[in-house]
């Protein structure tokens, strides 16, 4: 049985992938990307040392609508997981048995 849900989740975790790569790519660069939002925060410290009498907020913005659909997708992925392995044991490396989180 574990080889069967080991297949099965790597299915529905390839799926989950294919289905958001369209959603991914709706996201602002400097989500996707940690060079560019360390290149921005760069430039809003650069901003905030010139005005340094007053602090000014570094605001980064993002659309709704791709982090609705990819955030209720994953909570559906995650409970397929878990039914998947539900009665499976987790154990660690040196094989003792670790309690569920």
């Amino acid at each position: 049985m574990p080889l069967s849900s080991s297949l099965s989740g790597t299915y529905h975790l390839f799926s989950f992938f294919a289905t958001h790569t369209a959603t991914l790519r709706l996201l602002p660069p400097w989500l996707r990307n940690p060079d560019i939002l360390d290149r921005q925060m760069v430039t809003a410290s650069c901003r905030m040392s010139v005005n340094s009498d007053e602090p000014t907020p570094i605001v980064l913005t993002a659309p709704n609508l791709p982090k609705g659909l990819y955030e209720t997708d994953l909570e559906k992925l995650k409970a397929k997981i878990r039914k998947l392995h539900a009665g499976e044991k987790v154990r660690n490396v040196w094989g003792d048995e670790l309690r569920p989180l």
